[in-house]
């Protein structure tokens, strides 16, 4: 075999481990108790042990799943960067006299994860960053020419969750997207809050996923207006209140159970709402001065007057976006992601091994070097390697892995359809199959492919 293909064969073991038949009973990573309770992003992520359990709500991602999860950041990274904001890095470890100074320390219990160091100094790890970015920003001088200052990051974030579950929809540990926004007044801090706002419903656009968008109560982190993003469904933990006419909807957690309002309250809108449950992708908040005031985070006004900033703080919830969107569009034995961040966007599967197998083998072959000429599909098309399994089993397994695209290279290849070879292309999200000629195959497939490409940074 030439390099190149050994390349492709290590790449096949790096994307399949273990790999098993697809009739293997759901769950391969759970015990019978936790898969009769386990939601179908969990079971999905763990009958190929894309996802494998370290402790109770920490994870560890295979990098067959960590390509979505990059792709994933790569969109966040785009929208956030095209509304002006900055990517910084900010340590997981938090003093804990910036979280006295904010009155958070007590405030967040036994969820904030405390440690102490060999000197005795008491730190935490860091659930949101609003107290560490407020002792930098409070260290500069800044003017209102300056303002507004839009700094975010990707990392991880620690909570001791009393009900760890589902996976990546609940754990201890997760990826989240933290975007700090500091302000002159609220006048201006309320545009940036819309900007921002107006950021992240183009990211849900662009997953196609249906958010929604309802009225929240700020809870610990604090602030006067607060917004959640939620994507329905039943293993969702939040339940809201929505109307189907008007649109607006609400988390209940803002009513007490005596005064739910069973119409809508919007304007003149009096429709009954319906209730459903959530999942959180996300979190707005409008904080004021609640954060700048107590971490002294002030600027010089054009009298050259020291004024505290106006604040606000946005996350979404990155790792668990991820599961949220499998599970929303997903059965327990076919895995679907937004095509915009599936790990590859197209499998090849020549014949199994036997008759004409050189002949198929080597058309895949083929295939794969011209679609990775291609920028829209370099590095988004893998070859199936595993020549002992039928077509069948692969494309089943295919199905598991959250593929959108499979070509199948069968003996059919090399048999002439009105003077052309051809192959089957498999929309295996559509459920669609077609045959297309090879010397087409290239323009078609190129045109197909969804790819975050021009999103990476």
């Amino acid at each position: 075999m030439n390099s190149k293909y050994e390349q492709i064969k290590t790449l096949h073991f790096k994307i399949f481990p273990n790999a098993v038949p697809s009739k293997d009973s759901a769950g391969a990573g759970l015990n019978q108790t936790e898969t009769a309770t386990a939601s179908v992003s969990q079971i999905l992520f763990s009958k190929k042990r894309l996802l494998e359990r370290c402790y109770p709500g920490s994870y560890i991602i295979n990098s067959y799943l960590l390509r979505a999860l990059r792709k994933l950041e790569g969109l966040v990274d785009f929208h956030m960067q095209s509304i002006g904001a900055q990517r910084i890095l900010m340590p997981s470890l938090s003093p804990s006299h910036l979280w006295k100074d904010s009155g958070r320390w007590d405030l967040m219990g036994k969820e904030l994860f405390r440690v102490e160091d060999r000197n005795d100094n008491q730190l935490c790890l860091a659930p949101t960053h609003e107290e560490t970015v407020c002792s930098m920003v409070a260290n500069h001088q800044l003017s209102y020419k300056s303002l507004p200052l839009l700094l975010y990051q990707i990392t991880g974030k620690f909570r001791d969750e009393p009900h760890q579950k589902h996976g990546l929809l609940r754990g201890r540990e997760f990826i989240m997207k933290d975007l700090y926004t500091f302000d002159e007044n609220e006048t201006q801090a309320k545009k940036t809050y819309n900007m921002v706002v107006n950021a992240y419903e183009n990211i849900f656009k662009e997953l196609s996923l249906n958010v929604i968008k309802v009225a929240a109560d700020p809870g610990a982190i604090g602030g006067s207006t607060s917004h959640e993003y939620h994507i329905e469904s039943a293993v969702g933990e939040d339940t809201l209140k929505l109307c189907d006419k008007c649109g607006d909807a609400v988390n209940i957690e803002l009513y007490t159970d005596v005064h739910q309002p069973k119409n809508c309250q919007y304007g003149s809108c009096t429709e009954k709402r319906r209730t459903v449950k959530g999942i959180e992708l996300a979190h707005t908040f409008l904080l004021g001065d609640r954060y700048s005031k107590p971490l002294n985070v002030t600027y010089r006004s054009k009298e050259n007057k020291p004024e505290y900033t106006y604040m606000g703080c946005y996350g979404i919830g990155v790792s668990r976006l991820l599961a949220a969107a499998v599970e929303v569009l997903s059965t327990s034995s076919h895995m679907k992601m937004p095509r915009v961040i599936s790990p590859y966007q197209l499998v090849i599967i020549p014949q199994k091994k036997g008759y004409k197998f050189e002949e198929t083998l080597h058309i895949a072959e083929q295939v794969y070097d011209e679609l990775e000429r291609i920028p829209s599909t370099r590095g988004e098309v893998v070859i199936d390697d595993r020549f002992n399994q039928s077509i069948g089993q692969r494309i089943r397994d295919a199905k598991l892995m959250g593929f959108p695209l499979a070509l199948c290279v069968s003996k059919q290849a090399l048999a002439s359809e009105g003077g052309d070879e051809t192959v089957e292309i498999l929309d295996l999200y559509e459920g669609e199959s077609q045959r297309v000629a090879l010397q087409e195959i290239t323009s078609y497939l190129s045109a197909r492919v969804a790819t975050v490409q021009h999103h990476l940074v």
